[in-house]
């Protein structure tokens, strides 16, 4: 099987080996880890082109059904949102990133499927979410406000916040034939926004968390298994979902990436 994997951080590959960890850094055990599972693939993006519908490229949502062209600031999510697709239950944000295609040697492009991950597999589509509460399980981090909203980068601030990871797996198995790939033998995977590099590979995020919920992982230094949070089962996840408010062919063999993006060097 052939699979393409990205992490939005680059201290998550270390701290998933746990057979050799860094000394003083964390351990697998450290993340708050959890599946959330799609709630739709459009061309939206409320952060960075609010009410652009549709929005100039293509990206895979997961979270809360609040989702919409525009979230203000002000917006409660997790008072309008009915329910969620991440597997805690009081998790009402949105998470988002770019979308990958496949695109052969004709021309044409294919959307690459994503799968669960490891532990996760019955999700439905979506990413695995992350969030590092202190290693020294002694320094206070102080939850996201309502309203908070980041683009990808470090949320630095004179006071501790919480860092989130995102991890997207896609199953490229579907494209192991040869016979389609680029015939000078580059690699022919490109993101939704006409990127091959992986360099412009980005992820959003609008916080949504139900009262104090988040602030009790954290005081507890929450891991894999948080037993102060409420949780769902991925089957239960895997139920909500949020119609697209932008209709348009997104799977099969497309002449063109949606939006009409084109493939940059």
């Amino acid at each position: 099987m052939g699979i393409v994997l990205v992490a939005l951080m680059a201290t998550l590959a270390s701290a998933q080996n746990t057979s050799n960890p860094i000394p003083g850094g964390p351990s697998f055990k450290d993340f708050l880890r959890f599946s959330c599972s799609e709630l739709n693939i459009q061309r939206i993006d409320p952060l960075v082109t609010p009410g652009v519908v549709p929005s100039p490229h293509l990206h895979q949502f997961v979270g809360g059904n609040a989702l919409a062209p525009i979230m203000d600031p002000s917006l409660n999510v997790s008072g309008k949102a009915t329910c969620t697709t991440c597997t805690y239950t009081e998790d009402f944000s949105n998470y988002w990133t770019a979308v990958l295609f496949f695109k052969a040697r004709n021309g044409s492009f294919h959307r690459v499927p994503l799968m669960g991950n490891l532990g996760l597999e019955r999700q439905r589509g979506g990413m695995t979410v992350y969030y590092t509460a202190p290693y020294d399980k002694k320094t206070k981090v102080t939850a996201f406000k309502p309203g908070f909203r980041m683009l990808i980068g470090d949320p630095g601030h004179s006071v501790k916040l919480p860092q989130v990871l995102y991890e997207t797996i896609w199953d490229t198995s579907a494209f192991n034939d040869g016979s389609i790939w680029p015939a000078d033998g580059t690699q022919p995977f490109v993101f939704s926004m006409g990127d091959p590099t992986g360099y412009g590979w980005h992820g959003d995020y609008m916080f949504g968390w139900k009262g104090d919920a988040l602030q009790r992982a954290m005081d507890r230094y929450c891991g894999t298994d948080c037993q102060v949070l409420e949780t769902q089962s991925i089957e239960e996840a895997n139920m909500c979902a949020e119609a697209v408010v932008v209709n348009e062919p997104i799977d099969g063999w497309l002449g063109a990436m949606p939006g009409g993006v084109d493939v940059t060097s």
